[in-house]
């Protein structure tokens, strides 16, 4: 009884948790049974990873170029963009909001993970745990840090899931943190657009720590067997479950599909044991991207869930989809429902500038990005042009019961374009509907930066707060796309047992070398565990060990086991970096050349019989 007891004790405190808050009907007509339910799937569960970090200081790391469609009509879009950015040329310049609400704080920033410019865009993720620790991906690695900015684990997503039946291809992380389970979700997917390797991956964390251990398991991307592949992921949780939407395209033409939602229960996922689920697709109102949402502060909610779609990449719309998953997969009744929404009009606005080039930054649509449902309320934003072909944000309440939404839209049309934003309750306790926001800017005045703005419970506006400025302009030079990609995501996530509130975001920015970092940050509105001021902390970060990434390009015919090391201009081995596996085609590896000291080396790739590179590295003094 010594045993059974705590445990028994734990599971009624985390089922009174559960009971707090009820997934809120929709009073207003709606249609009912708007999709058709598969039956039920079983999981193929990978097992459970724990691979070692990665080298911290010289951080080796191999990436497989892939290239994807992420556009609901490349075509029609391009068209409405080409329209927008005449209007760009012609526009004056406007002022962002005047500002009634306090400004965000920003308190420890430092930076984060670093790909060595192996992919773009990054699609930045994080999640904070309550005990403080951070799990930071961009395509295609993963970092664990404290909240000072220590990096505690580094290894490549393919790695880390560490199975030789998925191809080396997987990319678009996504990461949240269960606050009621207390554990990390992650999600990856293979990227090689091809319906027969196409898998939806995800991982639960064994314990709190992420250190510990994940559990994998393989979904289906292509549910249908239509010869689709899964894109575009968005993860929510309820009480008992994880639901994951996503984009399905054709493997041949690349044109959209339609949006599915994959329902999967958690307890057997986080205890590593089999798993059955479903999935929801044939979905009425034909939407691009589905937005599930969680709970945006401490707790949860179910069971079912609600999600919201936007018009994607619509010239004009004031729609917006609200969806209602109604019960768990378990009770044998659940339906989707959709009620449609009317809201202020949006559309597609324009590309963005950058200083220092004339490539433009990929803008993309309308479709939703980030959200949260709390007290009744979803909270949700997306870009959308605020005037002249400029984005902005766009920044919704929709309340769930009368199906009614209010939006409000915030930047500086005529002078910058503000995207990708992501968005976090910050407010003090459930009723307090204030948000941080947190996005990109970019214009031909600046280089690409990260901001974040915040919004009070009253819908009013804050000036918005530089979290990381600019170097230089982006330009991947492997990379044959005429405007170079931007977003696709902007991370944040709320700490959830912090007092007074914060939250904690993880956006990009260009750097001296010409393509993205990513840059990690706690905001609020006081320095927190610094207890400093605002103008002292200007100078004060908390940094990684610093990297300074050596990258080099080459092509193999076929997947082979190659190595490769550092030698110096006596031929002796300086540093072993690297001893695996790479995949035909074209391959990026970098490395943190920091720790070489002044002088002449050579970086050699060789298989078992030949040499594929031999690159002379001259280091100067620094």
């Amino acid at each position: 009884m010594k045993i059974i007891l705590p445990l028994f004790i734990m599971a009624v405190s985390a089922m009174a948790v559960h009971a707090q808050n009820k997934l809120e009907r929709v009073t207003v007509p709606g249609i009912e049974n708007a999709a058709t339910k598969s039956p039920l799937m079983t999981a193929k569960f990978l097992g459970f990873s724990n691979p070692p970090s990665l080298d911290k200081s010289w951080q080796p790391f191999l990436y497989h170029e892939v290239s994807r469609n992420e556009s609901e009509d490349n075509e029609m879009l391009e068209k409405i963009k080409e329209v927008k950015n005449r209007l760009k040329q012609s526009s004056e310049g406007t002022a962002e909001a005047k500002s009634t609400a306090a400004d965000p704080v920003i308190s420890n920033n430092f930076a984060g993970v670093d790909n060595g410019g192996t992919s773009s865009p990054l699609d930045n993720t994080v999640a904070i745990s309550n005990n403080g620790i951070i799990v930071a991906f961009v395509n295609s690695k993963v970092g664990y840090y404290d909240v000072n900015g220590s990096l505690l684990y580094s290894q490549s997503m393919y790695n880390l899931i560490n199975n030789l039946s998925l191809v080396n291809n997987i990319c678009d992380p996504k990461v949240i943190y269960d606050n009621v389970a207390d554990r990390f979700i992650t999600y990856a997917q293979t990227c090689d657009a091809t319906s027969v390797n196409s898998a939806v991956i995800l991982g639960f964390s064994k314990t709190n720590n992420p250190q510990d251990g994940w559990y994998f398991y393989a979904f289906t991307g292509n549910p249908l067997s239509d010869g689709s592949w899964f894109d575009y992921p968005k993860l929510g949780i309820s009480n008992d479950e994880l639901f994951v939407t996503g984009n399905l395209f054709n493997e041949f033409s690349g044109q959209f599909n339609q949006a599915v939602i994959y329902q999967v229960p958690k307890a057997p996922c986080y205890a590593g044991a089999n798993v059955n689920w479903n999935y929801w697709y044939n979905i009425n109102g034909n939407p691009f991207t589905i937005l599930p949402l969680s709970w945006g502060q401490q707790g949860s909610y179910g069971p079912g869930l609600n999600l919201v779609s936007t018009a994607g990449a619509t010239n004009g719309s004031t729609n917006i989809n609200l969806y209602q998953v109604t019960n768990n997969i378990a009770s044998g009744t659940a339906q989707l429902n959709l009620y449609n929404v009317n809201t202020t009009n949006y559309s597609t606005a324009g590309d963005a500038q950058q200083q220092g080039s004339a490539s433009m930054l990929d803008a993309g649509d309308c479709r939703s990005l980030d959200g949260f449902y709390l007290n009744g309320i979803i909270h949700f934003v997306f870009h959308s042009d605020i005037g002249s072909g400029w984005n902005g944000i766009n920044y919704n309440r929709l309340t769930v019961s009368n199906a009614t939404n209010v939006s409000s839209t915030f930047g500086l049309a005529g002078s910058y374009d503000y995207c990708y934003p992501a968005v976090a309750s910050i407010g003090a306790n459930t009723s307090d509907k204030s948000v941080i926001i947190a996005f990109e800017r970019s214009s031909a005045a600046i280089y690409p930066e990260t901001r974040v703005v915040a919004c009070d419970d009253a819908g009013n506006w804050s000036n918005s707060t530089l979290v990381k400025a600019g170097q230089s302009y982006i330009h991947h030079t492997w990379n044959s796309n005429p405007s170079e990609r931007w977003g696709d995501y902007t991370g944040i996530c709320r700490k959830y047992n912090d007092n007074p509130s914060s939250v904690w975001m993880a956006g990009m920015y260009g750097n001296n070398s010409h393509y993205w970092s990513q840059w990690i940050a706690k905001i609020g509105f006081t320095t927190g565990i610094d207890n400093i001021q605002k103008d002292e902390y200007k100078a004060k970060v908390y940094p990684n060990p610093v990297v300074d990434n050596y990258r080099v390009e080459f092509e193999l015919d076929a997947n082979m086991h190659i190595n490769i090391n550092i030698t110096d201009i006596q031929g002796k081995v300086v540093k072993d970096l690297f001893d695996g596996n790479a995949t035909s085609g074209k391959n990026l590896f970098t490395f943190n050349k920091a720790n070489l000291s002044a002088g002449t080396y050579f970086l050699n790739i060789f298989n078992k019989t030949s040499m594929i590179k031999h690159e002379q590295m001259v280091i100067s003094n620094r």
